[in-house]
């Protein structure tokens, strides 16, 4: 379903039978740092994404990968969180729009509840690339 759609943003969601099963898709414009290094974007990924749990969740893991086969700079992003017997697992990418600007696109899918990690993984890979520049 279509969550919400703006000039700056898009958001699909969809719920499952449990009331702790629901994913989310959204891309959206970001203002980045500046472009210096893959090390420096990876850092600033790391940063934000680590805020991008629910409230009251405690951070798995999370891991950033420059990412490759890209026209302009991208970084991938995957964390894990949890909250008592619910999960959560987002996969996402920031990219610039071309290595002068601090215009940037991020896409992410993240999933509340259970489901099995191929399906996830499979699911957010594709939107991601779908929603990423090539």
């Amino acid at each position: 379903m279509l969550a919400r759609c703006s000039s700056e943003n898009i958001v699909f969601q969809r719920g499952g039978t449990g009331s702790t099963d629901l994913a989310t898709a959204y891309a959206r414009l970001v203002t980045l740092p500046p472009y210096r290094s893959s090390e420096q974007f990876a850092a600033a990924v790391r940063a934000v994404a680590g805020n991008a749990q629910p409230q009251g969740f405690v951070l798995g893991f999370i891991t950033v990968t420059p990412t490759t086969g890209t026209s302009v700079p991208c970084t991938d992003f995957e964390l894990t969180a949890s909250s008592k017997d619910v999960a959560y697992r987002a996969l996402g990418r920031f990219c610039y729009v071309n290595r002068e600007s601090t215009l940037g696109i991020a896409t992410l899918f993240s999933q509340l509840g259970s489901r099995s990690e191929n399906a996830i993984r499979t699911e957010a890979t594709g939107f991601i690339a779908g929603a990423s520049p090539k």
